[in-house]
């Protein structure tokens, strides 16, 4: 199914993940309640919003562990998450390697 409102939600995460957005930034953007776009954005993708988000930020991430132009703090900052830590831990649980040893990897 193709929904206008998720779609613009999916732009709208994919352009700002960067930044701290939240449900209620994105719900004030596409003109649904947050109970409702949730249900519709898991139905639709078959993710919950912050799953989804955390994807589009960990593909990001990734990317810029590639390139090895920022430090590990640098590129978790860049790409929304609050501090390393956290980005760590989230990057281990969805990779199964630390964020220093996926950079070590040969591309």
């Amino acid at each position: 199914k193709d929904n206008k409102y998720i779609n613009k939600a999916i732009q709208f995460m994919q352009e700002y993940y960067s930044t701290n957005i939240s449900i209620n930034d994105i719900c004030k953007l596409i003109y649904l309640s947050p109970c409702h776009f949730k249900r519709v954005f898991k139905e639709q993708t078959g993710q919950t919003p912050y799953q989804y988000l955390m994807r589009v930020r960990l593909e990001k991430e990734k990317e810029i562990l590639r390139e090895k132009d920022y430090s590990i703090e640098e590129a978790a900052r860049l790409c929304g998450f609050v501090n390393s830590g956290h980005f760590s831990t989230v990057f281990k649980r969805n990779t199964g390697m630390s964020p220093s040893e996926y950079r070590k990897l040969d591309f």
